[in-house]
């Protein structure tokens, strides 16, 4: 038996929670995972030194993509009241949403009226910037992912689209074996899918670049853009009721312009989310 111990003290917390994933993901392949109790370190054990070997190049490709940066706090608030219970645990049992599998959630009642509160906020943010109201599909090309480095940066947080062929026998097959089998879909099923040429968005804002492309700005006032949509990232053994989904919404203001005139920006902004914590009691 192959045996690896790891040591995960010096990986910042993204790059953590990842390497948990994918140990999580591969662990039926493995004969052994052991964490110490306070999770920095894991043994991890294997009939074959290739079980483990993709554990190396994640550790060592994770290392080499931490970015080192100083913590730097602008600005803070915190609220006079904290929860003494589970929110999301309430939420559910008093039907303020619902589960349809993890990180995908239903929203009802009081838990939507919060999330149109939060939507008008947001949205009158934006037009008091008189920004222009953009809508894009959720659905988007490979390709366009591909032109700012998606796919070279966050991989994992892809969900892919894929349809069947239009191949009337193909289909007719397919529909036949479901019949067969209660309505669900057999394993062979998936094997006729073909090769994915779209992704469900993970970013909101990621197709309105290619509007920009190519263009001269205008000088003075940054040019400003708001789009809301629904955003899909998928967070695997992460995705845990509210905190953290694989299908959420997500309204942004995107501003074009010059440096400084940016950074001034980007400081408005930041008061105006400290001023409605502060609003809120957060």
């Amino acid at each position: 038996m192959i045996e690896r111990d790891y040591d995960l003290s010096s990986l910042e917390e993204g790059a953590y929670l990842q390497f948990r994933h994918s140990v999580s993901a591969e662990a039926a392949g493995l004969r052994r995972v052991a964490f110490d109790d306070d999770g920095q370190h894991v043994v991890l054990a294997a009939e074959s030194a290739s079980a483990v070997s993709g554990f190396d190049q994640l550790l060592s490709h994770l290392h080499k993509g931490q970015r080192r940066l100083r913590e730097k706090v602008l600005a803070s608030v915190e609220g006079t009241t904290t929860a003494t219970a589970p929110i999301d645990d309430q939420l559910l049992e008093h039907g303020g949403c619902s589960e349809l599998a993890p990180g995908l959630m239903g929203l009802s009642g009081l838990t939507l009226r919060l999330y149109r509160f939060f939507e008008s906020r947001f949205s009158d943010l934006a037009r008091s910037y008189d920004a222009t109201e953009q809508l894009f599909p959720v659905v988007v090309p490979n390709a366009v992912l591909e032109e700012i480095g998606y796919f070279g940066h966050f991989p994992q947080h892809v969900t892919f689209c894929c349809t069947f062929p239009e191949d009337l026998g193909v289909l007719d097959s397919i529909a036949s074996s479901v019949s067969q089998a209660d309505g669900r879909l057999r394993e062979t099923s998936f094997d006729q899918l073909e090769r994915p040429q779209a992704v469900l968005s993970p970013a909101v804002c990621i197709p309105c670049y290619r509007g920009f492309a190519g263009r001269r700005l205008g000088e003075g006032v940054p040019e400003a853009v708001t789009m809301q949509n629904t955003v899909v990232r998928f967070e695997g053994a992460r995705s845990r009721s509210l905190s953290r989904l694989w299908n959420f919404t997500v309204r942004d203001l995107v501003f074009l312009g010059e440096s400084d005139a940016l950074t001034r920006l980007r400081r408005e902004i930041a008061d105006w989310a400290i001023g409605l914590c502060e609003e809120l009691d957060l």
